[in-house]
C-alpha cells in the first residue's frame, strides 16, 4: 500500500502544472455548465414556449456581450502592443518603446535633453514621427538621403538599408522589430545608430 502510494506521488510529481491547471479548469467549467443546464431545464418546464424563447434570446445576447467585453479588454490592455488576436490586424511591437528609451538615453548623453538629431526613412516614419514629436531636430529623408547623415541615430527600414548605408560613417547596426502583422507577414526594420568615440565607447551607445 505504501509502495503504491509512493508510485502515485511520483507520477503526480511528473505531471506538468500547466496541463493540470488546464484540466482542472475544464472540469470545473464542465461541472458548472451541467448544473446551469439542469437548472435551466427545471425552470423551462414551468414556462410557456414564448417565455422560453425570450429567455434564450436574452441569454444569447448576454453571453455575446460578455465575450465582446472580454476580448476587447484583452486586445486593449493585455495584447495592446502585440498583434496576437485577429482583432488587431497590425500593431507595433514592444521594440518601438525600447528604441525610444535608448534614443532618450543617447540624447541625454550627447545633447543634455531632446535636442539630438534623429533621422528616419519613410518606412519607419510611422509611428516614429509621433514618438519623435518632442525632438525638434528630427530629420525625415524618405527612401534615400540626399547627403551624408550626421544624426547620431538613424532609423532605417529593411528595404532602404542598402540605399542608406553609403551615407553612414561610424554607425553601429542594431536590428529591431517594428510591426507585427497578423497572418499576412512579419516585417523587420533595422536601427542604425552612430556613437562618438569622444563621448563613450561604441558598445555603450545603446545601453541594454
Amino acid at each position: 500500500m505504501i509502495d503504491e502510494l509512493a508510485d502515485l506521488l511520483t507520477e503526480l510529481s511528473r505531471v506538468d502544472l500547466g496541463e493540470l491547471n488546464t484540466l482542472v479548469r475544464w472540469l470545473i467549467t464542465f461541472l458548472l455548465s451541467g448544473i446551469v443546464i439542469y437548472l435551466i431545464f427545471l425552470v423551462a418546464r414551468r414556462l410557456r414556449l414564448s417565455s422560453i424563447a425570450r429567455m434564450l434570446l436574452f441569454a444569447t445576447v448576454l453571453v455575446l456581450m460578455a465575450f465582446t467585453i472580454r476580448y476587447a479588454w484583452i486586445a486593449t490592455y493585455i495584447h495592446g502592443d502585440i498583434a496576437h488576436d485577429m482583432l488587431v490586424y497590425t500593431q507595433t511591437t514592444p521594440d518601438v518603446t525600447m528604441v525610444m528609451e535608448e534614443i532618450e538615453h543617447l540624447s541625454e548623453r550627447l545633447a543634455g535633453g531632446k535636442e539630438m538629431s534623429v533621422a528616419f526613412d519613410e518606412f519607419t516614419s510611422w509611428p516614429f514621427w509621433w514618438y519623435l514629436r518632442d525632438y525638434p531636430n528630427k530629420v525625415f529623408f524618405g527612401k534615400e538621403p540626399v547627403g551624408p547623415l550626421d544624426a547620431p541615430a538613424v532609423l532605417v527600414g529593411l528595404d532602404n538599408e542598402s540605399a542608406v548605408r553609403p551615407y553612414l560613417t561610424d554607425h553601429i547596426r542594431r536590428q529591431y522589430r517594428l510591426r507585427i502583422q497578423a497572418v499576412v507577414s512579419r516585417r523587420t526594420p533595422r536601427l542604425l545608430s552612430r556613437c562618438s568615440n569622444r563621448s563613450f565607447q561604441p558598445a555603450t551607445a545603446f545601453p541594454p
